[in-house]
């Protein structure tokens, strides 16, 4: 029986698409709530005056989104449903997404610089060490060369003195040549040295200062690696962009509409009349799921309740 009430309910209101049903009641004005009351009881179901003072009580049989079926009165209070789209779209369209690239590209070119200052400056530092090691061994091979050629003189000089059998001469200046070859032992001797010191310390030390330049420069190998992994993972990604599309508020605070069919992604579609301008009964449809539903491949809508409710009521025959 009720199957045949609800059957005839939505026949009614389909036989009255656009016409304006006045209730038999007196007052009657033609609202939204004319066109239920009627089709109930024009299919001998029963009325809000069936179930006390409530003039928005349908039934007693209340029933979910999910259970609705066309035929059934739907009954809207202070409703406000919201319509967005959702659409991926690549990060580089957003809105100061280029500035961003730009300051991380900025920086990347520093870290490249950087780098690049580290090179020469590990550079610059073994040439350095290169030439002062270079220096240190010439200087020795320099001394060695002077100080044979000057030993070399003075023992030709002897020579000429003993030809000339001026031995006290002779004699005087092999111990000059004595004193000579010990003063310059001394100095090659400090020399050696200094060029051993010099591979034992300084290159030691020019070594760590490379090191440690050598470790700046990977850090900012590393950041410039990550910078440029950011900016790659950053073209490639995609955002959603959460546009307001439209919103219909329903029920300001009461309206009364005969769901004409249940949709997928959350539509009804229903009958009903004094809605959006038009007196007459009419067809609309409206989204009353909350929830993300796709349209496209890289588009979707999202459906948000921003306030107030409804009821979905099925009919009730008489006995």
């Amino acid at each position: 029986m009720g199957a045949a009430a609800t059957k005839s309910v939505l026949n009614y209101a389909k036989c009255n698409k656009g016409k304006r049903v006045f209730a038999d009641v007196k007052g009657a004005r033609g609202e939204c709530w004319d066109l239920a009351f009627m089709a109930l009881k024009e299919s001998d179901a029963k009325t809000p005056h069936d179930y006390g003072r409530n003039p928005y009580k349908w039934s007693d049989t209340k029933v979910s989104l999910n259970q609705a079926a066309p035929g059934d009165i739907i009954q809207y209070k202070n409703l406000r449903i919201e319509i967005y789209e959702l659409k991926e779209e690549k990060a580089e369209k957003q809105k100061g997404f280029l500035e961003k690239i730009k300051k991380a590209k900025d920086y990347l070119e520093k870290a490249q610089k950087k780098i690049k200052e580290f090179s020469s400056q590990i550079k610059n530092i073994k040439e350095k060490g290169e030439l002062d090691l270079k220096k240190l061994a010439s200087d020795i091979t320099g001394f060695e060369k002077t100080s044979a050629a000057k030993i070399a003189k003075m023992m030709k000089e002897v020579k000429n003195l003993k030809e000339k059998k001026d031995e006290k001469a002779a004699l005087q200046l092999i111990s000059e040549i004595t004193k000579l070859e010990t003063k310059h032992a001394k100095e090659l001797a400090a020399k050696v040295k200094k060029l051993k010191d010099f591979k034992l310390k300084d290159a030691l030390k020019i070594a760590e200062k490379i090191h440690k330049i050598q470790e700046k420069q990977m850090k900012e190998a590393e950041k410039a690696k990550k910078i440029a992994k950011k900016i790659k993972e950053a073209k490639e990604k995609k955002v959603t962009k959460k546009t307001l599309t439209r919103w219909y508020e329903i029920g300001q605070p009461r309206h009364t509409a005969i769901i004409k069919a249940i949709k997928k992604d959350g539509i009804i579609e229903v009958y009903e009349q004094n809605m959006g301008g038009k007196k007459e009964t009419h067809i609309n449809e409206y989204y009353l799921k909350p929830g993300i539903y796709k349209k496209s491949a890289d588009t979707k809508i999202e459906i948000v309740k921003k306030r107030g409710s409804f009821i979905i009521y099925r009919a009730e025959v008489k006995r």
